[in-house]
């Protein structure tokens, strides 16, 4: 009986690490939210929807809409570079995007591009509606809007309902391809990830585009659509890969997050495995896990032989660095090249043995490999406890974290030692580690001291064998 309760105490405290935010319970739906009047795209998606007749519905039309870098205020560090083409939210926003502010002559009619081949574009109005008017509105309430596409091996349900409320935490053995549209609302800061808020008498807060993170579309692609919206003028991609305990909407939230805050230009793109998020279904995700990697080795190689990608960033977290594992682990045994320049471990919830074991194939997969550690990361410390394992990959004792030649790590200790949900988001929370992964993103700058000058050399200059963020003061 006592082994039983300190079971579900280490699940418990493993789950309480994986909520961004205090909120509604992770299988709440999202509200979808459409922007009417035509939206003036800065690149576009593959295929352009046609006109639709009156009787007609709207919910699965497909448009990008600009991705909108954060404002100087926002940006994660001053070393990254300020991206001038994609302007905040204010009369430079409106002078480059119109459209999207009411500001243009809806009479004219919009540039039609062949489908596939990108470029700039108007979208169709939508019939009955005042041109631009709730896209006006909504410029003032949001800092930018970011396409998250994704593909997923969870169950998506055939229906009426709007897309969010069709994926379930249900294993699929056939991927679904699509992509879901973020707003980052004006209220928010960086490293955070706004959502509604849950009083002591369990009332959910009304959602607010202007306080919150929310999906304004969320949409299907068919394989083909799916690789032709890779394509980017910097050629360059961010894959997320989630962990337990996580909705597929706060997937989306954290790899819009992640990309926001450090000014990423290129194409986003998340894989969604099948968590229950549920604080109590650790065993089922972690099954989930295991099964995912065939379903995440897939569309490692269509990204590497079906676009033009040059650049492919890979960010790991938590049990997500599972999945990733089991993918590289395929792709050795096959011989196949993926093609990844930065490979990037968070808080990983792997044992340390099969890190270790691993570890070649690891290295092998990707031009740099680098690990975010911490000691104080009490969800981890849970979930070896639970494991009855020596510690995770993610994890550091007293005597250091586990070492790998070739593996460069980062003991985040100092910086995630304030940050809330037990830090095991200190990746996505600290302006410290935003900075240094958006550095990652945006160039890759090796070895860490180069690119980020505070970060320790341990144990000492010449002896180099991983990195520490020195604690304040």
């Amino acid at each position: 009986m006592r082994a039983l309760f300190i079971g579900i105490a280490s699940i418990a405290l493993i789950g309480c690490a994986h909520q961004p935010a205090k909120t509604a319970a992770p299988n709440a739906s999202q509200k979808v939210v459409r922007v009417d009047g035509p939206v003036k795209t800065a690149g576009r998606l593959p295929q352009r929807p046609p006109k639709l007749k009156p009787s007609q519905s709207r919910d699965d039309e497909i448009t990008e809409v600009p991705i909108v870098g954060p404002g100087p205020d926002d940006r994660a560090g001053a070393a990254i570079p300020s991206l001038d083409a994609r302007p905040n939210v204010d009369g430079s926003y409106c002078r480059k995007f119109p459209t999207l502010c009411g500001l243009e002559d809806s009479s004219k009619p919009p540039r039609q591009s062949p489908a596939g081949t990108g470029g700039e574009d108007e979208a169709t109005p939508v019939p009955g509606t005042e041109p631009g008017s709730a896209a006006k509105a909504l410029s003032k309430k949001i800092k930018g809007v970011v396409p998250v596409y994704f593909q997923t091996n969870r169950v998506v349900k055939d229906g009426e309902e709007p897309l969010l409320k069709q994926v379930t935490y249900e294993r699929s053995p056939a991927p679904t391809f699509g992509v879901v549209e973020v707003s980052i609302p004006i209220a928010h800061k960086l490293g955070k990830i706004e959502l509604p808020q849950t009083n002591f008498l369990g009332f959910v807060e009304a959602e607010d585009t202007g306080k919150h993170f929310t999906v304004l579309r969320a949409s299907k692609l068919t394989r083909e659509q799916f690789v032709a919206g890779m394509a980017n003028d910097k050629k360059s991609l961010m894959l997320f890969v989630h962990g337990y305990n996580v909705s597929f909407s706060n997937a989306a939230f954290t790899s819009a997050q992640i990309a926001f805050d450090v000014n990423y230009e290129g194409r986003v793109v998340m894989f969604s495995w099948p968590s229950k998020a549920g604080l109590l279904d650790y065993d089922y995700d972690r099954e989930s896990a295991v099964i995912s990697s065939d379903a995440l080795f897939d569309l490692l190689k269509t990204i590497k032989n079906e676009t033009d990608i040059t650049r492919i960033v890979v960010i790991a977290h938590s049990l997500g660095s599972e999945v990733v594992i089991g993918a590289l682990h395929q792709a050795s045994l096959t011989a196949t090249k993926l093609g990844i320049t930065e490979l990037i471990f968070a808080a990983s919830d792997v044992s340390r043995d099969m890190y270790l074991q691993r570890a070649e194939q690891i290295k092998a997969s990707a031009e740099k490999v680098t690990l975010y550690a911490s000691s104080s990361d009490r969800a981890l410390l849970a979930s070896l406890k639970k494991a009855q394992s020596g510690t995770r990959m993610g994890y550091v004792l007293k005597e250091g974290p586990t070492l790998v030649p070739g593996v460069e790590t980062i003991d985040v200790t100092a910086v995630g030692a304030d940050m809330f949900a037990l830090n095991h988001s200190t990746y996505a929370k600290s302006r410290a580690v935003l900075d240094d992964i958006g550095r990652l993103l945006l160039k890759s700058d090796h070895p860490p001291h180069e690119r980020t000058t505070t970060l320790e050399r341990r144990p000492d200059k010449k002896n180099i064998k991983y990195w520490l963020y020195v604690p304040d003061g």
